[in-house]
């Protein structure tokens, strides 16, 4: 064989490997960068996961936290704000109102005072959650000192307000101004709205 055809097959035999080499790598190219995606992906879909999964843990809902805001916040003793809170907790209903939509109520209604009346001359509103008496047709003598009650009237009413307008905020404003207004766009109070929404804040993780 001549010295040129060994050259040659060498040179070819070179070309073979390397190229042979390329596509081993261009295969193993490939390979890793679908899981090179899908581990990024994996990961941003865990962040979004955990970003969730905080949102949803925002919102103090231990008797144990609440109690230790109601107690921050307002002259109330510990067993007084340990009744209430158990109480907001036993009425409070899976979609709304719920523990921290009723302690809010009650918060910018009363500021925790079970005895408060308002200053209305007819059929004024009582107690934590300020129902007035007549237009709810409860005595007043049924009202008064009774928490058990006014949460549990107090649930009611925001639970029709809120089933009837299919808003939060509307149940809310209904509260205050009453829902045929809402309904007929009277009487609107969107203060009131505000303030319960500046209190719930206290009732959310910092």
């Amino acid at each position: 064989m001549k010295v040129e055809e060994i050259l040659f097959n060498e040179e070819q035999l070179d070309e073979i490997k390397l190229k042979h080499a390329i596509a081993a790598g261009a295969i193993a190219v490939s390979a890793a960068l679908p899981n090179h995606i899908d581990k990024s992906q994996d990961r941003e879909q865990v962040k979004t996961h955990q970003i969730r999964k905080s949102d949803v843990q925002k919102v103090l809902t231990s008797v144990e936290d609440l109690v230790s805001v109601v107690t921050d916040e307002y002259k109330i003793s510990k067993q007084e704000a340990e009744k209430i809170v158990k109480l907001v907790k036993k009425y409070e209903k899976p979609s709304f109102p719920q523990a921290h939509d009723l302690l809010a109520v009650i918060g910018i209604e009363s500021s925790f005072n079970p005895h408060a009346k308002s200053g209305l001359k007819v059929d004024p509103a009582l107690g934590l959650t300020q129902i007035r008496p007549k237009m709810w047709g409860i005595k007043p003598a049924v009202l008064k000192g009774n928490i058990e009650v006014q949460i549990k009237k107090a649930v009611d009413i925001l639970t029709h307000n809120y089933e009837r307008l299919g808003s939060k905020d509307k149940a809310i404003h209904a509260y205050n101004v009453g829902i045929t207004n809402v309904i007929q766009g009277k009487g609107s109070n969107l203060s009131y709205v505000a303030k319960w929404k500046n209190e719930l804040k206290k009732y959310f993780m910092v």
